[in-house]
């Protein structure tokens, strides 16, 4: 009897530990199985692809490079450098897009690289060098796409630099009947138009000085109406008190309040010069913004990552 529950008390236990066992093993790899899969490549690629579609552009900037140093080769160069450009320029990382050098890199790359040098110095307004890199010669021809987007830029650049008749002749006689980039012929011409309208109302800061002669009328030609009205009613009112405080003999005050509307008749005169100025700076940031969102170059970008970034691997 003794031995018989000896056989049987044997047999459980060695049961218990195959079970063990097996639980164990499978829970081991389940573990193993998790680990492997969060550091896989295409894991790592996903999950930077997702972070770029809720605006984490930083954080799958970082994946990115991680995705490089663990699988080098993995991605693409090409795909590689385009999308690095892609995610610096939504970081607003402008500076490092400027400075970054692509002069060992395919045509195809060194032309998506212009368009985004191009737009990083539109947004911090360099238009000048803007303009200067986006007529350098890198233009791709293998893509027609690639090819469009640079020679609208060329086109909005000329509109920012207040050369209409260029922008103009560029767009008359290189590209009637057809759409470029997504945009009809209609839509150019709007903007066109648009930039006429813009700089037409564009301030003469040296004119609104000379209006500052006359007290507040420097504020009045920077659209500064209101503030324009005070200054001439303030400056007049300081005037009238200095001239009876001379009159009747009261010099010390005149001498004071006199100096008082010395001070804002100068001031006045120096703020017409100033606003026009900051009146100006608006107006061009308006028409930079503007005609950016009426020429979808936020759209060319986008595209860019989808069709030569990670944005078309795996689909």
């Amino acid at each position: 009897m003794i031995l018989y529950l000896r056989s049987i008390l044997f047999v459980v236990i060695f049961f218990l530990i195959n079970i063990h066992t097996a639980v164990y093993s499978d829970q081991r790899q389940k573990i193993q199985s998790f680990i492997y899969k969060e550091y896989s490549a295409s894991y790592i690629l996903g999950f930077t692809k997702y972070l770029i579609s809720i605006d984490e552009f930083y954080r799958a900037s970082v994946e990115l490079k991680r995705l490089e140093s663990y699988y080098p080769g993995y991605i693409k160069n090409d795909n590689l450098l385009t999308t690095e450009l892609f995610l610096l320029f939504n970081g607003r990382r402008y500076s490092e897009i400027i400075l970054t050098d692509f002069n060992d890199s395919s045509q195809g790359v060194k032309a998506i690289h212009t368009i985004f040098k191009t737009d990083a110095l539109i947004q911090k307004r360099d238009f000048i060098n803007a303009n200067m890199i986006i007529n350098s010669g890198n233009i791709c021809g293998k893509n027609k796409d690639i090819d469009l987007f640079l020679y609208k830029r060329t086109i909005l650049l000329y509109l920012l630099l207040n050369k209409i008749d260029e922008a103009r002749n560029i767009f008359n006689n290189r590209m009637t009947g057809y759409p470029i980039a997504g945009l009809s012929n209609m839509e150019f011409i709007e903007s066109i138009e648009f930039s006429e309208h813009c700089f037409a109302s564009v301030k003469k800061p040296y004119a609104a000085m000379a209006f500052g002669i006359i007290p507040g009328m420097g504020y009045v030609y920077a659209d500064k109406t209101a503030t324009g009205i005070i200054a001439f009613l303030l400056i007049s009112a300081l005037s009238t008190l200095t001239y009876y405080s001379f009159k009747t003999d009261n010099k010390p005050v005149g001498i004071f309040v006199g100096t008082a509307a010395t001070f804002f008749y100068g001031g006045s005169i120096i703020g017409g010069y100033l606003t026009s100025k900051k009146y100006n700076d608006t107006a061009i940031n308006d028409l930079r913004d503007s005609l950016t969102q009426r020429m979808r170059l936020a759209e060319d970008r986008e595209e860019i990552y989808n069709k030569y970034g990670i944005g078309n691997i795996g689909k």
